[in-house]
């Protein structure tokens, strides 16, 4: 039994370096360092603050929270008691930006940080 193997390879496939190739990043998700810090009108700072972070907007024109929120909370937590929130959360390398919700009456409620890096440093 004889087997006889043949292939050919178009032309337009010349152009291919193995260099881009090997170099080409397989990761599906990141890793981002998130510090926020919440501070007073005069800064100083403020502990137990409810902090949420979504991979996506949550929220409705009307600024309600839409029905499948909970699919995009990546992290939620309080500040500290010197009012920081610091983690290291895992987001798909598609996300572009973070969005937070702040949860105490006094601050803002809802910010956008664009990921420019892997480390998000916020004072709220």
């Amino acid at each position: 039994m004889i087997f006889l193997f043949s292939s050919c390879l178009d032309e337009k496939f010349d152009d291919i370096n193995n260099e881009n190739i090997q170099s080409f990043d397989f990761k599906t998700t990141k890793e981002l360092s998130v510090k926020i810090k919440t501070l007073t009108n005069d800064n100083k700072p403020l502990s137990a603050v409810y902090v949420e972070l979504y991979s996506q907007n949550p929220l409705t024109e009307s600024g309600f929270l839409i029905d499948n929120s909970t699919d995009y909370l990546v992290f939620k937590g309080l500040t500290n008691t010197i009012g920081e929130l610091d983690s290291k959360i895992s987001l798909a390398t598609t996300v572009d930006s973070l969005s937070i919700l702040i949860h105490h009456i006094g601050l803002p409620s809802y910010h956008i940080i664009a990921l420019n890096s892997a480390e998000i440093d916020v004072v709220i």
